[in-house]
């Protein structure tokens, strides 16, 4: 429980950091940021504000760049282990979030450590290093909407940038939330500018091509007119990207940071040195980073999902979904259907029912060695979304009805490597044995699972 306000109840238990990070946190920001101005000592620039922009753009290439692990996260998580805890999903309400039941919505695998950090308020603050990858990458693409928009519509860049925040976590911007900007910027709220304004918010967070260069992106497709195609195919344009579409949680804790963020490089590119010198992330932090004094909120299934499995425990679901796998050689096409999945820690247990034939026109081996089967797969989570797997098959082909029945038997060993997608679609790369023939083939698989 955080040490800010013992009356706190905690959403789910932590194990706390032993120190303070913020020294450590400090230095790796101060070093970023004198990188940065030593990569632009030098050059050229037309003001103090284009300079300082340059900057920010190298010091953000050396800390956020990344779509997935920032570079940032990376460094803070390689502290000594009294700076850093790491979160154990067993240890929190969403251990009962499993692969079957992802369907767009949290997996443990994104739980952060947490550190400890201190604001100019107090704390010590309990937060996940995704914080500090927000106020690093979200804070910088909310200052690349924030100067994107003010050349347009002076004034109206912050709201935007605040309006993409909530976007991306999933939540649908409002004419109170407008109103209420407006107001407390001095300008003409009215129901007639309101309900324009929102509406051109909408309509930029769903057209502009400055959205397509935001993260999480991987730098490889952004601005890829691919990227532009899909987004309008599936109606997203990112919307939840970085919330309740991906993970199921809409975090105002995160919206709370990288709001901390963009005020982070209005500041370094209003005066670099002086951040090189004296930068503090206490200036940024308040209670707001703490999810547990900020508590998110899940998506209905998610919410579900954690009562239910709190109140019956450990289940075996019946699913439904589909497997594919072509193996070579020989060339064989199969398709399967799992019936029974099971998740237990990071061990996964899988059953199902499917069928093989051979990738050939000739009728006579189509028949011979087409063959039924029973799959029970065992996957090891090797660390986030990567598995080992292990699959034992029982298969029957038409031989079992011969004269030596036992040719139709085949005892097969799968073995390889796994990788989740989107919570419910796994990549499977393995070599697989026939026990019968002794014949060893490369495996490729796709195995989809929907509860």
């Amino acid at each position: 429980m955080s040490e800010v306000d013992p009356n706190i109840q905690p959403q789910f238990p932590r194990r706390l950091p032993e120190a303070i990070a913020n020294d450590r946190v400090n230095d790796f920001f101060r070093e970023a940021i004198r990188e940065a101005i030593e990569e632009e000592r030098g050059n050229e620039f037309a003001s103090e504000e284009e300079y300082g922009e340059a900057v920010a753009d190298e010091f953000y290439g050396i800390l956020g760049s990344g779509a997935i692990v920032t570079a940032i996260q990376e460094r803070v998580e390689a502290l000594p282990d009294r700076y850093v805890a790491d979160t154990s999903v067993y240890d929190t309400a969403l251990q009962y979030v499993d692969r079957v039941d992802y369907q767009s919505y949290a997996h443990p695998s994104i739980l952060s450590p947490i550190i400890a950090l201190m604001g100019e308020d107090g704390g010590p603050y309990y937060v996940g290093t995704d914080k500090l990858a927000h106020f690093v990458q979200q804070g910088y693409d909310y200052h690349f909407i924030y100067e994107t928009v003010e050349e347009a519509a002076p004034g109206l860049g912050e709201l935007y940038a605040f309006a993409w925040g909530l976007w991306s976590e999933g939540i649908e911007l409002t004419d109170e939330y407008v109103e209420n900007y407006l107001s407390s910027h001095d300008r003409s709220a009215d129901t007639e500018t309101v309900s324009r304004i929102r509406g051109e918010i909408t309509s930029f967070m769903e057209s502009s091509d400055a959205v397509l260069y935001l993260n999480p992106s991987p730098d490889f497709v952004k601005g890829w007119v691919v990227t532009r195609w899909l987004a309008d195919l599936l109606g997203t344009h990112q919307f939840g990207v970085l919330g309740e579409a991906l993970t199921g949680i809409i975090s105002y804790s995160d919206l709370a940071v990288n709001e901390a963020g963009l005020r982070f490089y209005f500041d370094l590119i209003a005066d670099p040195e002086e951040m090189a010198q004296n930068f503090d992330i206490a200036d940024y932090v308040t209670p707001e980073w703490d999810e547990e004094l900020l508590p998110s909120t899940f998506s209905p299934v998610i919410e579900e999902r954690i009562e239910e499995a709190h109140g019956n425990g450990i289940k075996w679901p019946f699913v439904y979904g589909l497997g594919a796998d072509l193996s070579v050689p020989p060339w064989m096409f199969s398709i399967s259907v799992p019936v029974l999945y099971h998740t237990w820690r990071d061990a996964e247990w899988r059953l199902r029912l499917g069928g093989s034939i051979p990738l050939t026109l000739d009728g006579s081996a189509l028949a011979g060695d087409s063959r039924g089967f029973v799959s029970l797969d065992m996957a090891m989570r090797i660390s986030g979304l990567h598995f080992t797997y292990l699959t034992s098959t029982f298969a029957l082909t038409e031989a079992v009805a011969s004269n030596d029945p036992m040719e139709g038997f085949h005892p097969i060993i799968e073995a390889g490597y796994e990788v989740m997608f989107f919570g419910w679609t796994s990549v499977r790369l393995g070599f697989m044995f026939d026990m019968n023939d002794y014949i060893a083939s490369f495996v490729v698989g796709i195995l989809r699972i929907a509860r």
